[in-house]
């Protein structure tokens, strides 16, 4: 008997529900704000009118344009990057100023060399510097014909003259 009873208040309860929920949505839509402080904002009736400061003019277009220029949606993709700065390569330091005039390979990977180093020889074995007044190389390798010197991080092969 009380699911009988249940049935029937039931569909007559969301009614009543649903009609409340109605009135409430008009009064609210219908019921001005005094607090409102929209410039230029129309005020539904003369007694909130006054209240809000006696002046009730409609929104014109261009109060609202900048809202319409505005994009709300963002694009679909990321834009390209922009490209990296180019690099600057340093300039090559400059060559050194050190002639080679003779060699004196061992057969352990040694030796001895002779430079000529402004206007003066020298004799520097492997792993010696030799300071030219500009920069420094040092000695690597000594083979036959030609030695390999270390400037900087830069490995330069010095020939022979023929």
């Amino acid at each position: 008997m009380f699911l009988y009873r249940l049935r029937f208040l039931l569909p007559l309860i969301s009614l009543a529900t649903l009609a409340a929920a109605g009135l409430v949505a008009a009064w609210v839509a219908t019921a001005p704000d005094p607090q409102c402080k929209i410039p230029g904002a129309k005020v539904a009736n003369a007694t909130a009118s006054a209240a809000a400061g006696g002046d009730s003019e409609t929104l014109e277009l261009e109060t609202f344009e900048s809202i319409f220029q505005r994009q709300f949606q963002r694009p679909l993709f990321d834009p390209p990057p922009p490209p990296p700065p180019p690099v600057k390569e340093k300039p090559p330091p400059p060559k050194p100023a050190v002639k080679l005039l003779a060699t004196m390979p061992e057969p352990n990977g040694g030796g001895h060399a002779m430079f000529s180093v402004n206007n003066s020889q020298i004799i520097k074995g492997v792993g010696a510097e030799i300071d030219d007044g500009k920069t420094v190389i040092e000695i690597v390798e000594i083979t036959n014909n030609s030695v390999v010197v270390l400037q900087g991080e830069r490995s330069i092969t010095l020939e022979l003259a023929k």
